[in-house]
Order: structure tokens, then C-alpha cells, then sequence
């Protein structure tokens, strides 16, 4: 597929493109951020480079969600009709497309992380995983930058039905309510087998090119020396065996 066709009329917003997480391009700059296609939110997101972290021996580049990724059209950065306040996505088109009814539901990151404060204030989370948190709650992609490889990956993601005030079911409940229903965390880290094979081939072949100027630039050092030195002592072997045949004549 190379076209959603869910959201409205907007080119930019139903096209897809950006990696699947899995992988990346080769030799990715220290300063790149990346952008890649979320299925379950149905378009392409941003994800920033702030960091690095060594897992099993190999130092990875660490991307986390912009914190725009859940921001919609009116926010005025957001090519994304979702229809949903700051830090939810509404996920009803979708549902329509795919499912042929319209279900209002709605994503977020876990205790809605980067989202409204007014969210968490309306449902009650139990300790000791009730306060948001950029670690534990913000999906991250740690990937090799030679390779282009993820390496660990963390996805999480959390589901939220929206609940409006009614008279006979829900009389003291405010409008619009988001009520959350289930957070889900997918993580995944290299083995160790894997871990080594990689070291000791990819990690290992770039430290011999790294080193391959200063060795090319040694070796290339000696041999002008030597080059001098048997030049030399050929000039001296030559002077000295001419003058032994003069006399030698004489």
C-alpha cells in the first residue's frame, strides 16, 4: 500500500512511507531523527536522537516519540485530522475503513505520557506505576548506526475509550471522560549470539578500517626510509668498490 485513504482528503496525512522500526538505512549521521510508519496509529511518525546506550558491547543510538507525535491538524503542526485533544489519536476513522463501523477509540502512551495533565486528573492509576515517566512510558527504538539495525526496541501504547456524561448510565462522570482499557508494552533486545557475531565481524571489520590509514601510512613511512637507506648504502658499496679497482690496477 502506498496510500491510506482514512484521514479526510490530505495527501501527506494517507501516504505512507518511513521505515517499519525494524531496520534503518546504513551509516545513519549522529544528528539524523528518523521517521517511521506506525501501523497501529495508521501514519508516519518522527522519532529524535538524544542519546546513546552500549547493550551487550555495541553503542546504539537512542530515538524516542517527538512530542508531536500525537498532536493533531489544529494544533497547527499536524497534518493528522484525529480529531482528539493534545496527546490522544483518534482512531475512529481508521475503524470505520477497516472494521466498517466507527468505534471511538482512542490512542495515547502510557498514563497518557506527553499528554493534557487534565487526562491523568480524570482516572486514578495505582502506585507504584501511576506517575508518567519518559522512561518507562515513552516508546524507544535503540538502533546500530553502521548497520541500521534496531537493536532493542520498547513499543508502548495505550488504549482509551471516550465516555460522555448521560443522565441514566454515567449522571456524574465529566464530558468527554477517556477511560483507559489497556497498555501495551512490546520489547525485544538482541541475543547474545547475535550480539557476538556482530562484534566480532561488523564491529571488527570497521576498527581494522579504521586503523587501515595509520597502518597504510606506517607501512608507506617505513618503506620510503628503506628505500633511502638502500640507496645510500648502495651509493657507498659503489664508491668504495671503484676505488678498490683503481688500486688494484695500478
Amino acid at each position: 500500500m502506498t496510500n491510506l485513504g482514512v484521514w479526510s482528503d490530505d495527501d501527506d496525512s494517507n501516504t505512507v512511507f518511513g521505515y517499519d522500526g525494524s531496520g534503518f538505512r546504513t551509516a545513519i549521521p549522529p544528528d539524523a531523527n528518523l521517521t517511521v510508519f506506525v501501523d497501529t496509529l495508521y501514519r508516519h511518525i518522527g522519532i529524535w536522537h538524544n542519546s546513546t546506550e552500549e547493550v551487550k558491547g555495541i553503542t546504539l543510538n537512542k530515538y524516542w516519540l517527538e512530542p508531536s507525535s500525537f498532536w493533531n491538524i489544529s494544533m497547527g503542526n499536524s497534518d493528522y485530522h484525529l480529531s482528539a485533544p493534545q496527546g490522544l489519536s483518534n482512531m475512529t476513522a481508521p475503524e470505520a475503513v477497516q472494521q466498517g463501523s466507527p468505534v471511538p477509540i482512542f490512542m495515547s502512551l502510557p498514563l497518557f505520557f506527553q499528554s493534557d495533565p487534565s487526562y491523568l486528573q480524570q482516572v486514578q492509576f495505582q502506585p507504584p506505576h501511576n506517575v508518567p515517566n519518559m522512561t518507562l512510558h515513552n516508546t524507544e527504538i535503540l538502533v546500530e548506526p553502521i548497520s541500521g539495525i534496531t537493536m532493542k526496541a520498547a513499543k508502548r501504547v495505550q488504549v482509551n475509550v471516550l465516555m460522555n456524561q448521560t443522565f441514566v448510565l454515567f449522571p456524574q462522570i465529566p464530558s468527554p471522560t477517556y477511560i483507559p482499557v489497556a497498555w501495551f508494552e512490546l520489547t525485544s533486545t538482541i541475543s547474545d549470539p547475535l550480539a557476538a557475531k556482530f562484534r566480532n565481524t561488523v564491529l571488527l571489520a570497521k576498527k581494522l578500517g579504521d586503523l587501515c590509514p595509520y597502518v597504510m601510512g606506517s607501512l608507506g613511512g617505513l618503506a620510503a626510509a628503506f628505500t633511502i637507506f638502500c640507496v645510500y648504502t648502495g651509493y657507498q658499496l659503489r664508491k668504495k668498490s671503484g676505488y678498490e679497482v683503481i688500486d688494484t690496477i695500478q
